[in-house]
């Protein structure tokens, strides 16, 4: 009974015996110390299964089915997925952690939701909310419970639309302020709208230069796409050094990928005297100059990466001085007759150039 790593896959794997001796071999966790945490799950289940016994279920707390759920985002959700369960996991240890699963009410989640809002933003408490919810699902599930309360909770309204992108002094004055590997991200998100873990997780395999796209693997949705590389991004990806021997654009001394640059972009930042301003807003940037240079908005779609409609249709809205010129075009031909033709097919506009 062990775990060891599998270089190929990345994977820690437990190796044990189920309850008919037979020899298992299971993906655990990315890390070694989940990998352990979940080999010692399993083998308490072998244990108690070998015994005739259940696990005692009907006064699990919140907390001892926080643990059974950990266990099971890290082993099959993606990491930035079992991250944010952890984070809201948080908010909801110092009211619910205590409590035996059938104390937890519709009423008390939602009271929660209440309290929660006075200091944080809507879109936070459905993330805490949600992260609950998922975690009684897999309550009943596991028959840990027999009934999911939070299921009639209902989730706060969002208004997440943040209109922020750059100006073109601004954009001047941040480009000059960022050098190596921060300019060459700020120039992948100004040319592509690609988001921040996108490019910290870009390889040299995924950009193709003679069809002039990149290969998105790990999006939000888990839909890869491609994106293409307009020509002064080619020119000056083809100058960021290589490392040889690793797959990836940019890495840290250990050879890994960046995880954060929030300490050189807030300092590239603070310099340009650009405020207000995340890197998130780098893809409304992008999104912007696209509308504004004429580009249909499903085809930007396609370039973000969104699944509908309804998410692209925000951005045409970070775009005023191009919906003025449109406005303005359409005042102009109101003014001088040129907007509507007459029964004869005429323009006000062509009589008069014809007197």
């Amino acid at each position: 009974m062990r775990v060891y790593h599998d270089k190929r896959t990345g994977w820690w794997i437990m190796d044990y015996l189920d309850t008919h001796g037979i020899r298992c071999r299971e993906k655990a966790a990315r890390t070694k110390t989940l990998a352990k945490l979940v080999l010692g799950k399993r083998l308490d289940e072998v244990a108690q299964e070998k015994a005739g016994l259940k696990p005692a279920t009907a006064d699990m707390t919140v907390q001892q089915l926080w643990d059974r759920f950990q266990v099971w985002a890290y082993t099959h959700k993606r990491p930035k997925t079992a991250l944010r369960y952890k984070i809201s996991w948080k908010a909801l240890l110092p009211r619910f952690g205590k409590l035996p699963l059938a104390a937890v009410t519709t009423e008390a989640v939602e009271k929660f939701q209440s309290e929660r809002l006075l200091m944080r933003k809507p879109a936070t408490v459905n993330r805490d909310v949600a992260t609950f919810k998922r975690m009684f699902s897999k309550a009943v599930e596991w028959n840990y419970a027999s009934d999911n309360p939070l299921r009639r909770v209902k989730l706060l309204r969002e208004n997440n639309t943040r209109i922020r992108y750059l100006t073109n002094e601004e954009r001047g004055a941040l480009l000059s302020e960022c050098h190596g590997y921060l300019l060459d991200m700020v120039m992948v998100a100004l040319n592509t709208g690609m988001r921040l873990s996108e490019i910290l997780n870009l390889k040299w395999a995924d950009l193709d230069f003679s069809r002039r796209q990149i290969a998105v693997r790990q999006t939000k949705n888990g839909h890869p796409r491609f994106v293409p590389m307009p020509q002064p991004l080619i020119t000056h990806l083809r100058e960021v050094p290589r490392q040889v021997g690793c797959p990836y654009l940019w890495t840290g001394h250990d050879g890994n990928p960046f995880t954060n640059i929030s300490t050189s972009w807030d300092s590239a930042l603070d310099r340009a005297k650009v405020e207000n301003f995340r890197f998130h807003d780098l893809r409304h940037t992008f999104a912007s100059y696209f509308v504004m240079a004429g580009g249909d908005l499903n085809t930007l779609r396609e370039i973000l990466g969104h699944r509908s409609m309804a998410m692209t249709l925000r951005y045409a809205h970070l775009a005023p001085e191009h919906l003025h010129a449109g406005v303005d075009q359409m005042a102009r031909k109101m003014a001088d007759g040129t907007l509507f033709p007459k029964e004869d097919g005429t323009y006000v506009a062509q009589e008069k150039k014809a007197v």
